[in-house]
């Protein structure tokens, strides 16, 4: 099914980044990184989310977002099979 917004475009046809403002509140940015906003404020004062000011608005750029969020995507974790063992080399 294909979600239409009040103009009738289908929504589930354009790209996420196209549905994603290109600047973020802190609450949004927040929301969209799984934290509090305590912390995402925390992350603007330290500077470890570049900020833009329009007028008494703190925005968080979105690009700044998707990135923050590659560096710090998780890695699916491997298990090396000597660790398990491997139940061909146990004796019976």
């Amino acid at each position: 099914m294909v979600t239409e917004n009040t103009t009738g475009q289908a929504l589930a046809r354009q790209p996420h980044h196209e549905l994603t403002p290109l600047l973020l509140s802190v609450p949004q940015t927040a929301r969209l990184l799984g934290v509090g906003t305590t912390l995402c404020w925390e992350m603007v004062h330290t500077g470890q989310l570049s900020s833009v000011r329009i007028g008494r608005r703190v925005l968080i750029p979105r690009a700044v977002v998707e990135q923050l969020a590659g560096v710090h995507a998780f890695e699916p974790m491997r298990h090396d099979r000597s660790e398990v063992g491997d139940a061909s080399s146990q004796a019976d």
